[in-house]
């Protein structure tokens, strides 16, 4: 039962982990390894997973169980880093929650059968143990663990996780080494559940807000990103006005030249710039026709055809950075999803317009795939730690104008809507 408890735990602290390729061949191979290692480091160290041998000094039992179970640990930690994309720290992380996870069923399953007139052994116990073992998991799995993994990891370092494994291992083990001694299990099995379960919630609450933290500095470094691409973004539209200005000149000395491979250049040089006026956006707001300007050079440079309807004056009131993270993500993230589309199939439409006192910003484009995640559209780049935060930017700004966004595939068509109170 301890095997299979252990095994049992590790799976429910790294469901939410991103599996490897060959999955269940992997959890196996090395969950065989697991119960192989751990049969030996029992039979080596004399522990049958609730007791210390007799045999040794006292102090030498109390070593010897420490070193089991951060063997068990580390044997944890290696099946779950072989079968998930993880490093070693996360998979150090897992195996600690999960042997606290273990150790607070055995408590409880001491209490239980201390309590309550429930069989002491024989098939109808193990099937009473192993009852109370998965309604724990359950409970554990979707109160806890599930709500502790952020993008597919855990927030851990070896720096921080080598301490709380020897906090783990110091309290339950020694305590448990103790208690076995002297005799006082029924009280050590109430205080190593209510040990376990609020280390359990205590960790729960610390990866929520390191996550939070995390994604606070990500969006902070991006918004530094966005400024200086916006700043970009600034001067080649104030390099296209030049150019656009100068066409006028260049006109008038093509009147006055007769020569015919000088003519001829000067009209090369005119197509080009005709070029560059044509990607230009003018919908009467200078922050969003920016952005919009260089979006639909990209267009162009990936054949891609952007057709736009936007009153920019409805938009007036937005702080420019803000009109670069919605309309920037949103050109962005539709760019992306058609620029790998047959030619004719490229396209991306937008509108702002006002409806019922509020801006409706409508964003369209061809979607052949799309992943979703708890109802919000997914990035769908292999490095997803570095990316996927463009809708939560948007909705970061829609909610900052008491706004919504919401997204919708129908038909292969990709619909992003923002509605906005200015």
């Amino acid at each position: 039962m301890f095997l299979f408890s252990q095994l049992v735990m590790g799976y429910v602290f790294s469901r939410q982990m991103k599996r490897r390729k060959n999955f269940y061949q992997l959890q196996m191979f090395f969950g065989l390894i697991f119960v192989v290692g751990v049969i030996a480091l029992q039979y080596v160290g004399g522990m049958d997973g609730k007791e210390i041998i007799h045999g040794y000094q006292p102090f030498m039992e109390l070593i010897s169980t420490v070193l089991v179970c951060f063997g068990i640990m580390l044997l944890i930690a290696f099946w779950i880093l072989k079968s998930y994309e993880v490093t070693w720290a996360e998979a150090l992380y897992a195996s600690g929650l999960a042997y606290l996870a273990q150790h607070s069923v055995y408590s409880l399953q001491n209490l239980l059968w201390q309590k309550l007139p429930l069989p002491q052994s024989g098939w109808l116990h193990e099937v009473c143990a192993t009852l109370v073992l998965f309604l724990v998991a359950i409970l554990l799995y979707f109160a806890v663990a599930k709500h502790m993994v952020y993008e597919h990891h855990y927030i851990a370092s070896i720096r921080e996780t080598i301490p709380l494994l020897a906090m783990i291992i110091t309290v339950v083990v020694v305590f448990s080494a103790l208690a076995t001694e002297y005799q006082f299990v029924p009280l050590h099995s109430l205080y190593a559940f209510i040990f376990c379960v609020f280390i359990l919630l205590f960790q729960l609450e610390r990866q929520k807000t390191l996550a939070k933290e995390e994604e606070a500095t990500i969006r902070e470094q991006l918004l530094v990103t966005q400024q200086a691409q916006y700043k970009i973004y600034k001067e080649n539209v104030d390099l296209i006005n030049i150019k656009s200005h100068d066409l006028k000149h260049q006109i008038a000395a093509l009147r006055t030249m007769y020569d015919d491979s000088l003519g001829n250049e000067v009209i090369n040089s005119i197509a080009g710039t005709v070029r560059i006026y044509d990607s230009f956006v003018r919908t009467g707001n200078e922050g969003l026709d920016t952005i919009l300007t260089a979006k639909n050079q990209q267009c162009m440079d990936k054949n891609v055809l952007f057709t736009c309807i936007a009153d920019g004056k409805l938009l007036k009131n937005m702080d420019p950075i803000d009109l670069f993270t919605l309309f920037g993500n949103m050109m962005d993230n539709a760019i992306e999803a058609v620029e790998h589309l047959p030619k004719e199939e490229r396209s991306i439409s937008l509108s702002v317009k006002e409806e019922l006192g509020m801006v409706l910003i409508t964003e369209e484009n061809p979607c052949k795939r799309t992943k979703q995640e708890n109802g919000r559209f997914q990035t769908t780049k292999e490095d997803k730690a570095n990316h996927g935060y463009g809708i939560r930017s948007m909705e970061m700004v829609a909610k900052k104008y008491d706004g919504t966004l919401s997204a919708d595939v129908k038909d292969d068509v990709f619909t992003l809507i923002a509605v906005l109170y200015l």
